[in-house]
């Protein structure tokens, strides 16, 4: 069974609780002092968030047996999202009085956690620090939050763990194999709209693409039919190498926030 919300979600004041961002979970968990991963997917996901129960008349829908409506927040519902966001901020963040304990989420000396959405990934220096991590702190927690883990989409102890697009390990992160055949597999964008399709695919590569300013521009002018400037190899060489520049620079900002300011090139204050 299907059930449309259209209605509801027209005169709905939308959420603006904000969402967790991508890259920085991504810069936490691809430390390169992390050795042991995991993973975990909720499995109760929205029906984990109970309906106000004086609300719950405005999810109904009728059937052939009768009328009914949702006792649990239902997918389709405009405030869905944000709403299980914030339930996942509070279950995994700062509890204040009486039995006091820090937020889960964010790095720590010997790990990190970080959730996005429906997923909670995190990553530790030892076999030890991760087993105390999940056993003291993380399953009680789940346990208050009544939230449940999806069997088939929990994994912990890897030596490499996916994430939102990408692989990480002690190495570093790259890119996920998959993704990478995708862009590879993507068929030759023939017009503006599709090339466009094919850039936004890109984004979040883009720490990978030295140049891909300069290679965007390219295929817009081509795509275009705008004759396109052709750089000279002394030109193309210096633009590499401002882009190689400008990658190690970020680099090092990140492991030492105090070694200088990224955009002004001045000592931090």
């Amino acid at each position: 069974m299907v059930h449309t919300f259209c209605p509801i979600n027209d005169v709905t004041i939308k959420s603006n609780y904000a969402m967790q961002r991508i890259e920085p979970i991504l810069n936490s968990l691809s430390s390169s002092k992390f050795k042991i991963f995991w993973y975990a997917d909720g499995a109760n996901g929205y029906w984990a968030v109970p309906m106000w129960k004086p609300h719950a008349f405005k999810t109904a829908f009728r059937t052939i047996p009768g009328q009914f409506a949702y006792l649990r927040m239902g997918q389709g519902l405009s405030g869905a999202p944000h709403t299980y966001a914030q339930l996942k901020d509070l279950a995994t963040g700062h509890i204040p009085e009486l039995h006091p304990e820090d937020s889960l989420t964010g790095d720590r000396e010997d790990g990190a956690f970080h959730t996005f959405f429906v997923d909670d990934l995190g990553a530790d220096t030892t076999f030890e620090n991760q087993m105390r991590f999940l056993h003291e702190r993380y399953f009680p927690r789940l346990h208050w939050a009544k939230l449940v883990l999806n069997p088939a989409q929990r994994h912990f102890f890897m030596e490499s763990i996916s994430m939102l697009g990408f692989s990480a390990d002690g190495s570093g992160l790259r890119p996920n194999d998959s993704k990478l055949k995708a862009l590879c597999d993507y068929p030759t964008p023939r017009t503006e709209a599709e090339l466009d399709s094919f850039i936004h695919m890109t984004t979040y590569l883009r720490k990978f693409i030295p140049g891909r300013a300069e290679h965007v521009r390219i295929m817009q002018t081509a795509i275009k039919k705008v004759p396109v400037t052709v750089l000279d190899e002394a030109k193309r060489r210096d633009n590499l190498e401002k882009a190689w520049r400008w990658r190690e620079r970020k680099q090092r900002v990140e492991q030492d926030p105090g070694w200088k300011s990224l955009a002004t090139g001045t000592p931090a204050s």
